[in-house]
């Protein structure tokens, strides 16, 4: 830790969103079904997509703005309660669900960034072109 305490305070980072997620996961399953549960962490791709654009600078495709849109509206719909089956979620759940894939957005992203940023800095050694 002490020899190394730049790159354990970058992993760090990742690793307290990733535990963060477990708890919530906690949280979630406890308040939702496991389907809502699966169709909301869905929401994932999103987040991860948003900070992409975000953090990195990453330029998102038409079809891939689409593509989001659509899972989007997919989450929102299967979160509208009809008729007698409406299943009676707790908010809570739900919170915890979207924290999750925010978490998850944030922490592949920010490895993604530090990955490249570490990459950019370093010389290439022993690479024979």
């Amino acid at each position: 830790f002490r020899n190394d305490w730049k790159n354990t305070l970058l992993v760090a980072v990742p690793g307290t969103a990733y535990n963060l997620q477990t708890s919530l996961e906690y949280v979630a399953l406890a308040n939702l079904d496991a389907a809502m549960f699966s169709v909301l962490v869905q929401t994932k791709l999103l987040f991860t997509a948003s900070f992409a654009a975000i953090v990195i600078g990453k330029k998102l495709k038409y079809i891939q703005v689409i593509s989001l849109a659509l899972l989007t509206v997919g989450v929102m719909l299967c979160n509208m309660k009809f008729g007698d089956d409406a299943g009676n979620y707790n908010s809570k759940g739900i919170l915890a669900t979207l924290g999750i894939a925010v978490s998850s957005g944030f922490a592949s992203v920010y490895t993604e960034k530090v990955i490249k940023t570490r990459r950019a800095k370093s010389p290439i050694v022993g690479h024979y072109g």
